[in-house]
């Protein structure tokens, strides 16, 4: 098992479980899908033949029960094709029904890194982001309670926020696991995962570690906020216009724990990090978190 990424919530302590064996999943189909789908694992590592158009118009899904909280964790070697997309799923139900509540994370062969959920209302939405998550790449999906939150990492170490959804309310029990679709509901592609493990609790982050940041969109600008890191004076705000910097100081000496960048252009997406300030240690930097105007909301 690899060790808990740094500058991302935490496993210690948490019992993880790999699943490795063919027993671990069952494979469901949801919607339509036409074609027969099948998982199987080798070596640890999965392959799913897919098929269906993604969201609940047809996907497969090698799923698990996971009873109150835990995390799901892999890395996704290939998507399959063109069209394809797959990923990881939590969900309330096999199939798709109004009150369906749903968190997937997924992947697509350009790159394109989405999370798409459902909160029961008999409708989904998607949220694309913009920096490039091309294959092999981690995903992570915990559930805390009445909420879900994804991670995306490439290298399984520096993980960033991607999705943070709080539902009205979840069953005690979700269905967990691999889903992937080919585009098509006539066709199949097979996509690839590994390093697939449950943990039996959610990460939560250390009370000693690095700053945790996240950023929102907002009407008129965009919005910081962070987790302070013991013995912090102040932080510095940093933004780049490049995933990984380099990046320029925007702010500094700011005490709370949030900030409005109110100098972002609407429509660009900008990479922010927080230098959190002690005296007597070297600056913590946070994780790298992206950000933009919400589309259609400035004036």
């Amino acid at each position: 098992m690899n060790a808990a990424p740094a500058g991302a919530p935490e496993d210690t302590g948490r019992v993880s479980t790999p699943l490795r064996r063919a027993s671990d999943f069952e494979l469901i189909p949801v919607g339509d899908t036409r074609r027969a789908g099948r998982a199987r694992v080798r070596d640890a590592v999965w392959s799913m033949d897919a098929a269906g158009l993604e969201k609940d118009k047809g996907f497969h899904f090698a799923c698990r029960a996971l009873e109150g909280d835990g995390v799901l964790v892999a890395r996704v070697v290939s998507v399959g094709g063109a069209a394809a997309r797959a990923g990881i799923l939590m969900r309330s139900g096999p199939q798709p029904t109004p009150d369906t509540k749903a968190v997937w994370l997924q992947l697509a062969e350009d790159g394109e890194l989405r999370a798409l959920w459902r909160h029961g209302l008999g409708a989904s939405r998607v949220e694309s982001h913009d920096h490039p998550a091309l294959t092999p790449w981690w995903l992570k999906l915990a559930r805390h309670g009445n909420g879900i939150q994804g991670w995306g990492s490439a290298n399984g170490r520096d993980w960033a926020l991607i999705a943070s959804i709080r539902f009205h309310e979840l069953p005690g029990t979700m269905l967990v696991g691999l889903a992937a679709c080919s585009g098509s509901a006539d066709d199949t592609t097979t996509a690839a995962f590994d390093h697939v493990r449950l943990v039996s609790a959610p990460p939560r982050p250390p009370a000693d570690s690095h700053p945790w940041l996240t950023v929102t969109g907002q009407r008129r600008g965009i919005r910081l906020a962070w987790r302070r890191s013991p013995g912090t004076t102040y932080h510095n705000v940093l933004r780049a216009t490049v995933h990984g910097g380099p990046y320029v100081r925007i702010a500094h000496g700011v005490d709370g724990l949030a900030f409005e960048d109110s100098t972002a252009l609407e429509g660009v997406p900008y990479h922010y990090v927080i230098d959190a300030v002690g005296h007597g240690r070297p600056n913590l930097r946070s994780n790298e978190a992206t950000g933009r105007w919400l589309a259609g909301t400035g004036e």
